[in-house]
């Protein structure tokens, strides 16, 4: 395309042109993982994987046999982290001001028993389980305080699907506010239990399931990012947008 006229510093002949909308067009991020960039590799599995957000660091696998492994078209044909679902995980600090939290992940699965997609190593564990207890969500805020969500298909189906989970604090109830969406599908709750008080200080975060051993994720990972607050229905509706669009 040519112009009669040179273009101006915002755009063609006076046009302000919009900046691409991206997960930092949110306040309070902090962890943002994507598998298009920030990838360190060594023989395709994945021992560094940058941090994108403004808070916390880097994750980071340093034992090979345990890395997951870096595909290039694995998601749709984009790329993606494929975790085994029985020993591959990453590790990234977790900070303590994550006393609220927004967990988006784009993901596909067909792992049918207890996929864990993250959780924290300690007794605090924010973490999403997947067809737990036969065919349902999980969303836990400690050992004795979590909140099924209603059975989908679209936790094990190997399609590419978008999760966005709230929690409102580390509080014993807590949990009761906790809220799930699938692509544009709001989860009703089910069962939720509150039997403990969580921990208050959030240990690392751990992608890929439980650092403890078992219960790990098994799938492609396409981006996975956290704020460290409550996005509201409109953002989260964005976000979700965003992430169905990468």
């Amino acid at each position: 395309m040519r112009f009669s006229r040179p273009l101006d510093a915002s755009g063609a002949h006076g046009i302000r042109l919009r900046p691409r909308w991206s997960p930092r067009s949110l306040g309070g991020l902090t962890h943002w993982f994507r598998a298009d960039r920030g990838v360190v590799l060594s023989g395709g599995k994945v021992s560094l994987w940058r941090n994108f957000g403004n808070g916390g660091g880097d994750a980071v696998q340093a034992s090979a046999s345990i890395q997951p492994t870096w595909t290039e078209t694995g998601l749709g044909g984009k790329p993606s982290l494929l975790f085994d679902g029985s020993t591959t995980f990453m590790t990234a600090p977790s900070p303590s001001n994550l006393t609220t939290r927004t967990y988006a992940v784009t993901f596909s699965a067909t792992k049918t028993s207890q996929n864990r997609v993250f959780d924290t190593a300690t007794t605090t564990y924010p973490l999403l389980g997947l067809c737990f207890d036969g065919t349902r969500p999980l969303m836990m805020n400690g050992s004795g305080n979590y909140r099924y969500f209603a059975a989908t298909a679209k936790q094990s189906d190997g399609a590419i699907h978008s999760f966005v989970i709230t929690c409102p604090g580390l509080l014993q109830n807590d949990i009761t506010n906790a809220t799930m969406e699938v692509d544009t599908e709001v989860l009703a709750p089910g069962t939720t239990i509150t039997t403990t008080i969580p921990g208050q200080a959030p240990g690392a975060l751990v992608i890929g399931g439980s650092s403890g051993g078992g219960l790990r994720f098994g799938g492609h990972i396409g981006e996975f990012i956290i704020y460290n607050r409550v996005l509201s229905p409109i953002e989260r509706a964005r976000l979700i947008t965003y992430l169905n669009m990468r």
